[in-house]
């Protein structure tokens, strides 16, 4: 993957590196955070927005910072954080299961509430199909080389559910194993 730095300079104005190719963004929408970490083949995406549309917009944006394979992770099932992965096509859609099961169980109660709250933009969120992560766990660690020791630089997420999210640059993939 090459990087560059006119496309860098103009996400720098919306992202900020918080650490080596590790980007935050925050959006006025719903005062949300977005993570990005970016490798050298792949990139991992913490969360996805409220919407296909602002999927959309996300999208757009972090084809700016880098290119490469997509994996998202949502931290929780609030819409604000994950209805927007279907628009995203990543290789991985990760989350806790429980995540996954409150998307499947909540989503369309939350889509209707959020619709009959902001009628203006009402249809953006009833169109919005939301899908649950697809790779499941209930505990997560960090990565280790087939030695036993660390071979990773963390960048970690935590969330309510408890959830550790490591990037290994040495291997230039991402690791999510359980405990």
């Amino acid at each position: 993957m090459t990087f560059n730095s006119s496309s860098t300079t103009r996400a720098s104005r919306m992202w900020r590196e918080v650490a080596d190719r590790v980007y935050v963004r925050r959006y006025l929408d719903y005062n949300v955070n977005v993570g990005l970490i970016v490798g050298e083949g792949d990139m991992l995406l913490v969360d996805t927005r409220a919407s296909e549309r602002q999927a959309r917009e996300l999208q757009a944006e972090i084809r700016w910072i880098g290119q490469g394979r997509l994996h998202v992770v949502n931290t929780h099932h609030h819409y604000d954080h994950a209805f927007g992965q279907l628009r995203l096509r990543a290789a991985r859609h990760m989350g806790h299961e429980s995540c996954a099961l409150r998307l499947r169980e909540d989503s369309q109660i939350a889509q209707i509430a959020l619709a009959a709250a902001m009628p203006e933009i009402a249809q953006e969120y009833i169109e919005t199909r939301v899908t649950a992560p697809n790779r499941l766990s209930g505990t997560w660690s960090s990565c280790r080389s087939a030695a036993g020791r660390s071979s990773c630089t963390t960048s970690a997420v935590a969330t309510p559910t408890t959830m550790l999210w490591s990037w290994c640059r040495t291997s230039t993939r991402i690791f999510a194993a359980t405990s």
